[in-house]
Formats: C-alpha cells, sequence, structure tokens
C-alpha cells in the first residue's frame, strides 16, 4: 500500500519553509499530496495570488530542486465555508492519505477532531507568507525567502501591493 501524506495550505506565497516540509514528507513517504487551499479566492490582500500562480510557484520548485514529480500530486481545494464538512470534503477531493501536514491551527483542529494524524510543519526559517507579503507592500528583502520558481511568478504581481 501507497503511504501517503498530504500537506494542505493556501502558499501565498510558496516559500523555503513549504519546500523544506515537502522535502522531509519526500524522504518519508512514497508520495505527497499539496493542496492548494482557498483555490476559489480571487486576489485580495490576505490571497494575492490565485490558485494557478501558486500551482506555478509550487511546480516551477519542485522541477528547478529535482524532486520526484511522479510521487507529488498538486491538487486546488476550495473552501466550502462548513467547518463540520470540510474535512470529509477534502477527503472525497483526494486520494487516501494517512496523515496531515499543516501549519494551521484551524487545519489541524479539524482533521483531528476527525481522528486523522496531523503533524505540524517544522520551521526552519523564521518567516512565514504573512511576513513575506508585508515585506513585498513595503519594499523590503522577500525575494530571500523564496525559492527561484516563486520568486519569477510574485514579481509579475508587486503593483498589487502598491
Amino acid at each position: 500500500m501507497t503511504r501517503r501524506a498530504l500537506f494542505i495550505g493556501r502558499f501565498q506565497p510558496f516559500h523555503l519553509g513549504h519546500l523544506s516540509v515537502v522535502q522531509s514528507i519526500i524522504n518519508d513517504y512514497d508520495e505527497v499530496i499539496i493542496a492548494i487551499g482557498s483555490a476559489e479566492i480571487l486576489r485580495e490582500d490576505r490571497n494575492p495570488f490565485i490558485a494557478k500562480e501558486r500551482f506555478e510557484m509550487i511546480l516551477n520548485t519542485l522541477k528547478q530542486e529535482n524532486l520526484p514529480l511522479e510521487k507529488i500530486h498538486i491538487v486546488p481545494i476550495q473552501d466550502i465555508n462548513d467547518d463540520q464538512k470540510w474535512v470529509s470534503y477534502v477527503q472525497s477531493m483526494l486520494p487516501a492519505f494517512e496523515v496531515v501536514y499543516t501549519g494551521s491551527e484551524d487545519t489541524k483542529r479539524f482533521f483531528v477532531k476527525e481522528n486523522i494524524t496531523v503533524k505540524d510543519v517544522e520551521k526552519k526559517y523564521d518567516i512565514c507568507a504573512t511576513q513575506i507579503r508585508a515585506l513585498m507592500k513595503n519594499g523590503g528583502d522577500w525575494e530571500k525567502y523564496l525559492p527561484t520558481g516563486s520568486v519569477r511568478i510574485c514579481q509579475k504581481f508587486l503593483d498589487f501591493f502598491k
């Protein structure tokens, strides 16, 4: 049986911390599903990148890092705005998985409530996507926190942050 892990997040943007989690999962599991959450949301302050752009960030980064693409599934997941049904909705949209990796306390709580094993992501970098977006808005040095595959896409949208 294939040992598969789910890594779910908004990835706004996909940064080096996210990449380190994917690399870790690849070492421990046969496959990883990267679920791009809030896929239906269009450009807004908290979610400046649409699902297609986040998908491109992740795929470009995986290719540049020579990660085994045959072991990785990237799947956009829409919010259904129903906390009671969200986990079963996610499960219905994805191949079976045995563990969930997340940095979100809400996501962790939802899956734990359904008796699904959740592992906290190891934070190797002292940065989060919220801080990166603030740096982008304020003209800070945000690029150092992103893999090249994400930087190229984010550069196209810097005007959004002004």
